[in-house]
């Protein structure tokens, strides 16, 4: 999808489709847990987080040196939504990215497994290739650490 504006585009960044061999409900209390995002990523260094539910800011600091607010958009078990942005107070994560929404979708599996859809879109002035090399491994990253946290041993 693409989307032209005045100087930007808006582009998809990254998406990841996969399968954790975990119930639905396990997958989403590490998913949505919005105050620790660095079960989700060893690069966050701080979170601070002000408000709660919907609408919730958190600040996460990067070990990349980046300073990056986020707010809540959407968390929905009922359609297993999950959906925040990147707000312009902060540092956006790239240099040509001048806005940044995240959605996951969950659904349960007939098995008892959860399959995981992450898609990134994003305003971007300039390529996106260097952009989604990044993320896209970033988000398989995450998915294998919530694998690693909920799938017994």
């Amino acid at each position: 999808m693409v989307v032209t504006g005045q100087d930007t585009e808006i582009r998809q960044l990254a998406a990841v489709n996969d399968v954790i061999a975990a119930p639905m409900a396990n997958v989403w209390a590490v998913l949505t847990d919005f105050a620790n995002p660095q079960r989700l990523a060893a690069s966050i260094d701080s979170c601070t987080v002000s408000g709660s539910g919907v609408g919730a800011i958190r600040i996460v600091g990067s070990s990349r040196g980046l300073t990056i607010h986020e707010r809540l958009l959407e968390c929905d078990l009922a359609t297993g939504r999950y959906r925040y942005e990147v707000l312009p107070e902060g540092d956006m994560p790239f240099a040509d990215v001048t806005s940044y929404e995240c959605t996951v979708i969950l659904s349960a599996l007939p098995d008892g497994a959860t399959r995981i859809v992450w898609s990134t879109f994003g305003g971007v002035r300039g390529p996106v290739a260097p952009i989604t090399e990044f993320l896209g491994p970033l988000y398989q990253r995450a998915t294998d650490r919530i694998r690693a946290e909920v799938t017994p041993r």
